[in-house]
């Protein structure tokens, strides 16, 4: 899920970052027809967006900054929010790990994750997800079968949480296409996205009112608690991601959302 922690990297992520905040204010939007039927018409309107988290909070070596972005982007042609997690430390190399959405409902259509010697790419059809994973020996390709409209998971929840209704007592269930355990059908999982309470949390971001949420699936095989802002779009304050003996705590610590377009 998201966010994991960057291996090593070789691009100039410091220079990415200040390139996204030159050029926040081109928000066009080309419309993709969504894989599924959409429940999501009604969704506040995202802006491209950048926000910085502090990953590993309780690692002996301290966090690791990571930049998230959201931004317009092209696919096949066709206009998509491309969601991607890099390292800010330029000296770390080789990690990458995106999402396109659909601009009208958010649900996913394709997914990269390249760390060192790996990747793992994801492409979203109406009933089938074809997934490839490739390492400096193989390719293992895979096909997963899907029924119903999906809800993207790692980068691509960040977007699609921020635009939920979410109130006291809201509960979503949707499937997901686990990338990190499974095989073919088996990655397909039945989640549940539920608000717990409303609270003041005390966040690097300041005292700020937020909705603690937890999303897991029903196979239990992972568990993500997180504080979101509860008044405007959902943008994350902090999570905790435990799958098995393995346990993430993040931290957001800035945000910065372009102007809306006149």
């Amino acid at each position: 899920m998201r966010p994991n922690r960057p291996e090593k990297c070789t691009r100039e992520a410091t220079g990415s970052a200040k390139l996204l905040l030159a050029t926040m204010l081109v928000v066009g939007v080309v419309s993709l027809p969504a894989p599924t039927a959409s429940l999501r018409r009604d969704a506040p309107k995202l802006q491209p967006t950048m926000l910085l988290w502090r990953v590993g909070l309780d690692d002996r070596q301290g966090p690791t900054t990571l930049i998230e972005s959201i931004t317009p982007a092209t696919w096949h042609g066709h206009g998509v929010w491309r969601v991607t997690h890099y390292s800010q430390d330029s000296s770390e190399c080789g990690y990458i790990d995106s999402y396109d959405l659909d601009p009208r409902s958010l649900a996913p259509l394709h997914s990269i994750s390249r760390s060192e010697g790996m990747s793992l790419e994801l492409t979203f059809f109406e009933h089938i997800v074809e997934i490839r994973v490739t390492d400096a020996k193989s390719t293992v390709e895979e096909r997963a079968t899907v029924s119903s409209e999906l809800m993207a998971e790692g980068p691509g929840l960040t977007p699609f949480v921020a635009t939920l209704p979410l109130r006291q007592g809201y509960v979503l269930n949707r499937y997901i296409v686990d990338r990190w355990e499974g095989h073919g059908d088996g990655r397909v999982k039945k989640t549940t996205l539920r608000v717990v309470r409303q609270t003041v949390v005390h966040s690097a971001l300041g005292d700020v009112e937020a909705m603690e949420l937890s999303i897991r699936p029903q196979d239990e095989s992972f568990d993500i608690r997180e504080f979101v802002l509860a008044r405007g779009l959902h943008w994350p304050v902090n999570m905790t991601y435990v799958r098995g003996n393995s346990k993430l705590r993040s931290e957001v610590t800035a945000i910065a959302v372009a102007s809306e377009q006149r």
